[in-house]
């Protein structure tokens, strides 16, 4: 199932257990995680519906590097795919705990050659993307927020009433709990995380709940 959030926005909310793809369409034309192998012909369904092809892809960009992120990756034969230095690494190397793809079942890779980096400006008008370093779920976890449209693509760091998990490899809740308190400083009027339903209200009592829920924790 797919959804419209505004002009040039969409959301592929996918089957299962893969992450959301959130399609932006601009000067290039991107894809915000890509989800498992198994959402590759929804992904395909997604862009015919809106006369795209996966060749028309121009870049991709990761929230961080789990295989229910990338994997669908392999269908997309002319993108550009961007993961943060240290989650690449993981990837590249095709670690199967890190990436969690041995607990996924999970099998495919792509080889990454480009890195985001925190404070990185991405410009993809209409939209111009910030990329933000958000340690926790995983060592290179981002979340790119769209300043001028108040958008924060939250990845897995965090939910509609939910944080990530911070049990996984390479996964702290002490980071975790800083990196949403930098986030909760941001004027955020929509978050399209990584999994389950876009928020378009109440952003701030959802940070404010999250805060509260791991500053419990620590």
């Amino acid at each position: 199932m797919f959804e419209q959030i505004f002009d040039n926005l969409y959301v592929l909310y996918p089957a299962k257990f893969s992450s959301n793809a959130y399609l932006l369409i601009g000067k290039k034309t991107v894809l915000i995680d890509t989800g498992l192998a198994q959402n590759e012909p929804y992904l395909k369904e997604f862009l015919s519906a809106l006369s795209l092809a996966p060749s028309e892809i121009n870049l991709i960009l990761h929230t961080h590097g789990h295989a229910d992120h990338f994997e669908a990756d392999k269908i997309f034969p002319n993108a550009e795919i961007m993961m943060h230095r240290k989650d690449a690494e993981k990837v590249n190397a095709k670690d199967p705990i890190y990436t969690c793809s041995e607990l996924l079942g999970g099998s495919n890779f792509p080889k990454i050659k480009s890195f985001l980096s925190d404070g990185q400006k991405l410009k993809l008008e209409p939209f111009e993307i910030e990329v933000i370093h958000t340690p926790g779920h995983s060592i290179g976890s981002v979340c790119f927020y769209e300043k001028r449209k108040r958008l924060l693509f939250s990845g897995d760091t965090i939910f509609n009433s939910a944080v990530g998990r911070y049990d996984l490899a390479g996964s702290s809740k002490n980071d975790l709990f800083e990196s949403i308190r930098k986030l909760s400083k941001l004027k955020v009027d929509m978050l399209l995380p990584g999994h389950g339903k876009v928020m378009k209200e109440k952003i701030a009592e959802n940070f404010e709940f999250a805060v509260n829920q791991m500053s419990s924790y620590t």
